[in-house]
């Protein structure tokens, strides 16, 4: 079964830019380069992080990017150059993603969050215990399952993450995870929950090198020709 790959840039601003300021002169700047270039993507999908979750890492990047590969199987060497100023190149990730839906579905309230396995593990291992046995605990759980109106999970394909100076990353992540809910209500109601923090979390911390980083974010679709 052929899956889908999304590439994904994590884009930090530079010290003193305003991230709303950028995140907005980027929507422009999709629209125009996308038309000018055969990017070979056919959904955009721009993620503005507009909070951390319980205080976790809410300023490691200013905007997340969302690129649905049509070349499949994706050429890796192939990425969205994001040429604006005001962005942090060295600090920015870009990478390619196998996406595996879990809950089909979105909502007004996204929550997403990097991660890195835990040392020792492989990232087969990692992969598919995620894919299997930890989302197979999260549907047993109704009162968090049933919060849930989508969640995808995006496994990085090993080799591909750069910083968009063209550098490797020295510490890449395995996974970035979308969990969407009807309401930022009931976002926070779940993730503060005792359901999670005595069943989820918990199951977490045996395959996830904790602690990750946590976004809310606000989600926007692009168009593209």
């Amino acid at each position: 079964m052929r899956q889908t790959v999304k590439e994904f840039s994590l884009l930090k601003a530079e010290p003193g830019r305003q991230q709303r300021a950028l995140a907005e002169a980027l929507s422009d700047h999709l629209s125009e380069s996308l038309t000018l270039h055969e990017h070979p993507c056919c959904d955009v999908v721009r993620n503005i992080v507009s909070g951390p979750v319980n205080g976790t890492a809410g300023n490691t990047f200013t905007c997340v990017l969302e690129l649905t590969r049509k070349d499949q199987p994706a050429d890796r060497d192939v990425r969205y150059t994001v040429n604006l100023d005001g962005i942090d190149r060295q600090s920015s990730i870009s990478f390619l993603a196998h996406e595996h839906i879990i809950r089909e579905g979105g909502g007004p309230a996204k929550f997403m969050s990097l991660l890195r396995r835990q040392p020792g593990m492989t990232f087969e291992e990692f992969s598919d215990y995620w894919r299997k046995g930890h989302a197979d605990l999260v549907r047993s759980i109704p009162k968090v399952w049933d919060e849930f109106s989508g969640y995808r999970q995006n496994h990085i394909l090993p080799g591909t993450s750069l910083h968009l100076d063209g550098k490797p990353v020295a510490q890449p992540y395995d996974g970035i995870v979308e969990i969407w809910f009807d309401s930022f209500q009931a976002l926070e109601r779940t993730m503060m929950s005792q359901y999670y923090r005595d069943v989820i979390r918990p199951d977490e911390e045996t395959f996830v090198d904790l602690p990750n980083t946590r976004m809310i974010v606000e989600e926007s679709v692009i168009s593209t020709p």
